[in-house]
């Protein structure tokens, strides 16, 4: 069984690993161009992490929670709130 932490809802494990995966690459991407020291390395792979998830949070992050909203209505069968699709006309 595998250890999975609770996240809050309006935590992104999509722009957690994101944020992580960017500012890893720009962390290692700054030791290895320039003669960066590990401070500053680590500083400019956070500050790419955070700004990395902020905007995935806001492009994806509720959109994904919409679309999850929308499955759960189509699981529980809760089609109220949708309306049918106009009928086809007929065209000649």
């Amino acid at each position: 069984m595998s250890f999975v932490p609770r996240l809050p809802p309006f935590v992104s494990r999509l722009g957690l690993k994101l944020g992580a995966t960017a500012g890893l690459i720009a962390g290692l991407g700054a030791v290895a161009v320039s003669s960066a020291s590990g401070g500053s390395a680590a500083l400019l792979g956070l500050g790419t992490a955070v700004l990395v998830y902020a905007a995935s949070h806001v492009w994806l992050h509720r959109r994904l929670r919409h679309l999850q909203g929308v499955l759960h209505e189509i699981r529980t069968h809760e089609f109220a709130a949708e309306t049918p699709p106009p009928a086809p006309t007929a065209t000649s």
